[in-house]
């Protein structure tokens, strides 16, 4: 009988609320936890800014694996070695090696943008374009056109990176 008393008591210290005088005390008003306005904006930009990082890295891992796809496929394109398969070799040759540059320098881009204080709709216009580029220069490389058409195919791309200072202008 004692023990069970015991136990009760016990049990119902154990499931009611603190006591009121208590929780005020230790920040917690009617027992429960309220964040402070200032805290709740911090905690919306933090969510803001998580969404913004998730949205910004997707579209750069997305570019980052089509372009290199279309650089697998002007790789294994690229061994002919006849007379005008020389050419369309040194051609494809060139392609990858501006198409890595050009990653680079996208990729840093994205990542100012993504980190910076701009919202996602920046990110998205800069992989559209970036994406937009490559595959116009892809498609004149694959169809064995010069060089030059590399400017042909977005030369205001630099403009619209974050700090144009840290590119180079298209040859």
């Amino acid at each position: 009988m004692i023990r069970s008393a015991v136990a009760a008591l016990l049990l119902g210290a154990l499931t009611t609320a603190p006591s009121s005088a208590f929780a005020d005390m230790y920040g917690f008003p009617n027992g429960g936890y309220t964040p402070t306005p200032e805290q709740r904006a911090q905690q919306q930009r933090a969510l803001e800014m998580k969404r913004k990082v998730t949205e910004c890295d997707g579209l750069r891992q997305q570019v980052v694996r089509t372009v290199n796809t279309w650089v697998n496929q002007v790789y294994a394109n690229s061994y002919d070695m006849s007379d005008q398969g020389w050419v369309q070799h040194n051609s494809r040759e060139i392609f990858m090696r501006d198409t890595r540059e050009e990653m680079a320098r996208f990729q840093e881009a994205m990542r100012q943008l993504t980190y910076g204080e701009v919202d996602v709709s920046a990110c998205q216009a800069t992989a559209a374009r970036y994406r937009g580029y490559v595959e116009c220069y892809f498609t004149n490389t694959m169809n064995n056109e010069p060089r030059r058409n590399r400017s042909d195919c977005g030369s205001d791309l630099y403009s619209t990176f974050v700090n144009p200072d840290l590119y180079y202008p298209p040859d």
